[in-house]
């Protein structure tokens, strides 16, 4: 695998103002990306409002064989939470939006990435 990652937290938007992705421009970067010998696509939940996964789906999930890619996202454990309820709805939340986009688009997922442990709270718990 080279060593270069496709990164997909600031997508091409239609306008400045908009708030979609210009799908179109995205095919087109993930073509060149591929075409040129790169493999490795990084997403996750909370990339541009929750729209980056649904795009690298349409992008390159459903339109390369499984073999031409490898595809990480990850779980947004951080998600703003101030107190370990808000933190147990946003991760319940997170999970049940991550199951749609993965029935949606993400069923070839390679790696699926939690960038935060909360281990003082897990350790006081003694859990």
């Amino acid at each position: 695998m080279k060593k270069l990652g496709f990164g997909c937290m600031r997508l091409p938007k239609l306008s400045e103002a908009a708030k979609d992705i210009d799908h179109a421009q995205v095919c087109q970067m993930v073509d060149t990306f591929i075409d040129n010998g790169f493999t490795y696509f990084d997403t996750a939940y909370g990339y541009i409002g929750g729209k980056s996964e649904l795009a690298i789906g349409e992008a390159l999930v459903k339109r390369y064989p499984r073999e031409k890619f490898q595809l990480a996202t990850k779980l947004p454990a951080w998600a703003g939470a101030k107190t370990a309820a808000e933190a147990a709805k946003a991760s319940a939340e997170a999970a049940k939006q991550a199951a749609e986009a993965e029935k949606a688009a993400h069923k070839q997922t390679n790696a699926y990435v939690l960038e935060h442990v909360d281990w003082v709270n897990h350790i006081r718990k003694g859990t």
